[in-house]
């Protein structure tokens, strides 16, 4: 087994914790931010389940075995599950988290799949990356701090 396929597992691993953290946040979203979270949190688990299944692909693409159940994600996850009830801006806090975990672990899992020479799973796992990042950017924006999370509201 390649460490390529060994990354892409974990990554559809921290997916599907992903995908389940984001329906739990969607389904128990309250407050004045109900609509516009609640619509955020399905699209991006809905980007999420996308995600999950390019990933399994790119895995049998290259030779591997995705890996298809829930026990075996959440032995490999790098991921925490949520099942607290939060405050919406906590959700949001936890997602920004959770989004620059996954891109701290998408930078080692490209240049593992570059060192293999595997440039169509780096040029994917780069695609993802920038979205991630779009996402914390829009996430930063939703609580009125900048990437850095350096509050503009006085």
């Amino acid at each position: 087994m390649s460490t390529t396929e060994k990354n892409l597992n974990v990554f559809q691993s921290d997916l599907h914790v992903l995908e389940a953290k984001l329906y739990h946040f969607h389904w128990f979203v309250k407050g004045k931010e109900f609509f516009r979270l609640h619509e955020t949190f399905e699209e991006l688990y809905e980007e999420a389940h996308t995600l999950i299944d390019d990933i399994a692909e790119r895995t049998l693409q290259i030779g591997g075995k995705p890996l298809s159940s829930m026990s075996q994600y959440l032995q490999h996850t790098t991921l925490e599950e949520e099942t607290r009830d939060l405050h919406a801006d906590d959700m949001v806090q936890y997602l920004v988290e959770d989004f620059e975990h996954l891109i701290s672990n998408l930078k080692g899992y490209t240049d593992t799949a570059a060192n293999e020479d595997d440039k169509v799973t780096e040029d994917m796992l780069i695609a993802v990356m920038a979205s991630f990042e779009k996402t914390i950017w829009m996430l930063h924006a939703y609580m009125g701090s900048d990437v850095r999370g350096k509050s503009r509201v006085s």
